[in-house]
């Protein structure tokens, strides 16, 4: 059976938090052992680029990869850039690669939400 890998794809940016955290979901995805092998890329800026991790992967022998943007909603990055990166490493290297959503306005992101509010909240004198 052919490995099946993850990518996780952030915007990327100067400040390190951006990094930071997509490396930690990527450390915590990895743990749930789900995927034989979990990266992380970016759209700019920060190294991997995604069109990069793809190719790595094909590289390494990986025919099945799944991308996961961590975005909140469907903008630019993901209907345009991220879609380019992945059929041109298809065609480049013809794995086959399956696109997930954004995060979107889920009841589990809302969950969150709320428990940061609450912290704020509890701040208040």
């Amino acid at each position: 059976m052919d490995k099946v890998a993850l990518v996780l794809v952030g915007h990327g940016s100067v400040l390190p938090h951006n990094r930071e955290m997509i490396e930690a979901f990527s450390r915590m995805i990895e743990k749930r052992g789900e995927y034989d092998v979990v990266k992380y890329s970016f759209i700019q800026i920060n190294e991997p680029l995604l069109e990069d991790a793809l190719m790595g992967l094909a590289e390494d022998g990986v025919k099945k990869v799944v991308v996961s943007p961590v975005f909140l909603a469907k903008g630019v990055h993901t209907t345009s850039d991220i879609t380019e990166a992945i059929e041109k490493a298809e065609r480049k290297t013809g794995i086959k690669i399956a696109y997930a959503d954004p995060l979107g306005a889920d009841p589990r992101v809302v969950d969150i939400l709320l428990d940061r509010a609450k912290e704020a909240a509890e701040r208040i004198e």
